[in-house]
């Protein structure tokens, strides 16, 4: 190794370029490159017998380098590195070249300065490495961060609400974490027209990266490449909790002697009396329309939603007895793995670690 020079210089038939010249870039490149192909030429002079056979250190790769460069040098090294076992080591204070090597699985090693000792980091990622160059919290991180989720309506973000919450009560370790990052667009648009959106390549690509969730009827939509899922209970909201507030009527269900529930006055005498005849007149005025032979379109979404909303803070309580149900457990553990899905799908969009929720 005697014979390599560290600094090489150069001169050129073009006046005015030589080694004395070239910018500060070009200077560090030709430093660089000049030490990967002398060590690349020290390997071909060897009869190699070991794992490494040279070292390679560099402070500041990223150092008047344009990020693309950056980017070519550090591949450039890798096959070096490879073919003619060179431990090249680097520091680097780029986020953007810490991400490339991140993407590209290079061993990337994040030293935490914690004044009277030095930590390594476990488990490195873009978005802890920020945390530390920037100096700020894991929340200052996700300020305004978050995935926006479309629903057809009110009540089925009534419905998914209690759901999360729900997940985030059993899953404290992990989905507690995420909770905050849903968050529901205000819009009421159908089936149809939501499907349509999501349908569309060029918005998936782009802007609409978001999380579009169907009330259970129409779980045959789901897609996931479309970022479609649909809520459990195979119904509209409405529809699944007043035919739910019916079965636990007939089958004289303990929820009508909870606590919550009679505090409240929503016992059963309240129920048949106040409830239940608003629900049962949604399937007599349709009977009457078809009597008449009148259309019935729209009638029963129409009125099943009117009821909701005048007996909304019942069906929210009942809504959290469906959630709690043994029976639908089923059902609400697939929505649960359904939705995580889609965090992975959406949230690196979002500028959200997908990593941050893992089941």
């Amino acid at each position: 190794m005697g014979d390599i020079k560290i600094r090489t210089d150069f001169s050129s038939d073009i006046d005015g370029i030589d080694s004395n010249t070239i910018s500060a870039g070009e200077d560090n490149l030709f430093i660089l490159i000049s030490a990967i192909v002398s060590l690349k030429y020290y390997y071909n002079c060897i009869k190699s017998d070991n794992t490494v056979e040279s070292v390679l250190l560099i402070d500041e790769i990223d150092a008047t380098l344009h990020p693309s460069l950056q980017f070519s040098l550090l591949k450039l090294f890798y096959k070096y590195s490879v073919d003619y076992k060179i431990q090249i080591i680097c520091t680097t204070h780029s986020l953007s070249l810490l991400e490339y090597a991140l993407g590209k699985k290079y061993n990337v090693i994040y030293l935490i300065d914690n004044i009277t000792t030095v930590l390594k980091m476990e488990t490195p990622d873009i978005y802890k490495i920020k945390m530390f160059l920037h100096s700020i919290t894991r929340d200052e991180i996700y300020i305004n961060k978050v995935i926006p989720v479309f629903t057809e309506d009110e009540e089925a973000r009534i419905f998914l609400n209690i759901l999360l919450d729900y997940y985030a009560e059993k899953y404290a370790s992990t989905f507690s974490k995420v909770r905050h990052f849903f968050h529901f667009v205000n819009a009421n648009i159908g089936a149809s027209n939501l499907l349509s959106i999501f349908d569309d390549i060029y918005l998936l690509k782009s802007t609409m990266q978001s999380i579009c969730i169907l009330d259970g009827d129409q779980k045959n939509k789901q897609d996931y490449s479309k970022y479609v899922i649909a809520l459990p209970g195979g119904d509209s909201p409405e529809k699944l909790i007043m035919d739910y507030s019916i079965q636990l009527f007939d089958n004289d269900d303990c929820f009508w002697t909870d606590e919550t529930i009679l505090s409240l006055n929503y016992g059963k005498v309240y129920y048949r009396s106040n409830i239940r005849p608003e629900i049962d007149g949604i399937q007599e005025k349709l009977n009457e329309l078809i009597k008449d032979n009148k259309s019935t379109h729209g009638i029963k979404r129409e009125m099943s939603k009117k009821v909701f909303t005048n007996k909304r803070r019942f069906f929210e309580l009942l809504f959290k007895h469906w959630v709690n149900n043994a029976e639908h457990e089923e059902q609400i553990t697939k929505f649960y793995k359904d939705l995580h899905v889609m965090f992975k799908k959406v949230a690196e969009f979002h500028g959200i670690n997908s990593k941050e929720w893992n089941i």
